[in-house]
């Protein structure tokens, strides 16, 4: 049951994140921003290197560190270049068609696909964020996820989402081979 405990404090202290970075936003740069966020949670999370017992590392573990640690890169500086640039009402929720891509790109690069129940929880994520601007269904039924469209902000965390659906599938060839 601590899963539940970590689950919401991990989502909390995602948004405050956001948050705060937002209001960083206002007087540093994106680069500057992204770098810092990155270099803090190293300093952080160094020492429990000592602590823990590091397992015999398969062949294509460092390829996919490589990978996903350049990717990484580039997702944090378009990650607060989209909460620069929009409402992060209307960016972060973006996030959520990470999953919708991941039907595209698992298939192909570990070649799995999820069950009907995975299916139906795609559906529901997508559909959440088409409430999103519900309001502008009246111009149409793609209407609301046009207007999210219009900005850059979500535009970018669009791309996020998708490099991340990548990502997420070199993240499991690195788990699988550690």
């Amino acid at each position: 049951m601590l899963w539940i405990l970590f689950s919401f404090l991990t989502a909390f202290l995602e948004s405050l994140k956001d948050v705060f970075s937002k209001k960083s936003l206002k007087n540093l740069d994106e680069y500057v921003l992204a770098w810092s966020v990155r270099f803090f949670a190293l300093i952080f999370l160094t020492p429990i290197v000592f602590f823990i017992d590091i397992p015999t590392l398969g062949e294509r573990f460092w390829q996919t560190l490589l990978i996903c640690g350049s990717f990484g890169v580039v997702t944090s500086v378009l990650y607060m270049k989209a909460i620069k640039n929009s409402d992060l009402s209307i960016t972060v929720p973006m996030i959520t068609f990470t999953p919708l891509f991941l039907l595209l790109t698992s298939p192909f690069i570990v070649g799995e696909f999820p069950s009907l129940f995975g299916l139906i929880g795609v559906l529901l994520i997508v559909l959440g964020s088409y409430t999103l601007n519900i309001s502008q269904k009246h111009e149409g039924y793609w209407a609301p996820f046009r207007a999210l469209l219009k900005e850059t902000g979500p535009k970018l965390m669009l791309l996020v989402a998708l490099v991340w659906s990548i990502t997420s599938n070199f993240d499991k060839i690195g788990v699988q081979n550690s």
